[in-house]
């Protein structure tokens, strides 16, 4: 495993715990440089950010990597990056945004034929001969 990887899975492990580099290279028993960069490679991705806060491992006010996980906004589980689709400004599964999108496709259907159906019915109504009395 990379540094990188290995990084990533004990900042997992511990949600929403945030760490400076000087705390994640001891963790790592890596140089505090190369811990650096891990931590703005993390920081890259949608579920790490890198932000100056208090740091859980020696508790000084430091810039430091934290992972928060992403949840979804249907079903509120966590994303992962890979599966991880937004759209305006929400975060979905992929599977999650297909639904969400069917069920829209599938309400403009139905809107779309009770349209028709009144259109027709009022065309009909302008063909029928006027009644005799």
């Amino acid at each position: 495993m990379t540094p990188l990887e290995i990084a990533a899975r004990l900042l997992q492990a511990v949600p929403h715990d945030c760490y400076c580099d000087t705390c994640l290279a001891s963790a790592l028993h890596l140089p505090p440089s190369i811990t650096a960069d891990v931590a703005v490679m993390l920081a890259r991705r949608a579920d790490y950010e890198r932000r100056d806060s208090s740091c859980v491992g020696c508790g000084r006010r430091a810039l430091s990597i934290v992972y928060v996980p992403i949840k979804c906004a249907r079903c509120s589980r966590t994303v992962e990056e890979p599966d991880l689709v937004i759209e305006r400004g929400d975060r979905f599964h992929r599977h999650c945004w297909q639904i969400v999108e069917s069920a829209k496709r599938m309400a403009d259907s139905r809107q779309m034929a009770r349209l028709s159906q009144e259109l027709v019915r009022r065309s009909l109504e302008r063909r029928k001969p006027p009644e005799r009395s």
